[in-house]
């Protein structure tokens, strides 16, 4: 994946029902404002080779979860801490995945909103989520469900599940590479990390840093996948506006 996901994303299945959000010409924009953590792990083999767009994914196709975690948030008046936000997807085999993301065409794509969500809370996340992701239309996609939730983490594991793992679940680990000083490395902020520079898929992520799943399954509208030693991604999120 790469930044391009967001100028072609998100599609009209961001909003119940279906429908992509209609704001008036002469409307004031509605200001919004998000702080958290972000997850992704996909088919790929370690190190996913999708952000460079150059080969395409290890597997010929990709199956992957994007999963953002909303420490802080806000759309308008409307808190949205602690909520989550999954985005799931396979992409068309023998197509590279910026590829198909630029022409809306997807196998399958669809959301996954935190059902911890209030009915204020409900209403204003389209409104945010089209506001991260745009609106354009993606062949393939299937309407949002909200569905329970549950993100653990641990040290260095994150733990991901929807409807209690029958749908999804993921265990990711951050990748340690141990003590570099001696070979002239400096080990920085965080800590013992292989971080990748311009790999996130949103410009809203933050420079990310290397995992590795030890599981990643999925079933659910028609789908079903099963994978574990393959590639993921940790980072942090930060993005406001009108």
């Amino acid at each position: 994946m790469k930044s391009a996901v967001l100028e072609t994303a998100v599609c009209a299945a961001l909003v119940l029902g279906g429908r992509v959000p209609q704001v008036a010409a002469d409307a004031p924009a509605t200001p919004y404002q998000v702080e958290g953590r972000y997850y992704e792990t996909c088919a790929c083999s370690v190190s996913c080779p999708c952000a460079s767009n150059v080969t395409l994914p290890t597997e010929g196709h990709c199956d992957a979860i994007s999963l953002v975690h909303l420490d802080k948030g806000s759309y308008g008046a409307v808190a949205l801490d602690g909520l989550n936000v999954a985005v799931v997807f396979r992409s068309p085999q023998g197509v590279k995945v910026k590829d198909s993301f630029m022409k809306g065409e997807m196998d399958l794509f669809t959301l996954y909103l935190d059902d911890k969500a209030t009915p204020q809370q409900r209403e204003a996340m389209p409104g945010l989520l089209a506001a991260l992701f745009g609106t354009q239309e993606v062949k393939g996609a299937k309407p949002p469900q909200w569905a329970p939730m549950k993100l653990t983490l641990s040290d260095d594991m994150a733990h991901f599940e929807i409807e209690g793992g029958k749908k999804l679940v993921f265990d990711i680990e951050n990748v340690d590479v141990g003590e570099k000083d001696k070979a002239g490395y400096k080990k920085g902020d965080i800590g013992n990390r292989i971080v990748l520079t311009n790999s996130a898929p949103f410009p809203w992520v933050h420079d990310v840093t290397q995992g590795v799943s030890k599981t990643f399954t999925y079933a659910d509208l028609g789908r079903s996948w099963q994978y574990k030693g393959r590639n993921a991604f940790f980072g942090t999120i930060s993005a406001g506006g009108k």
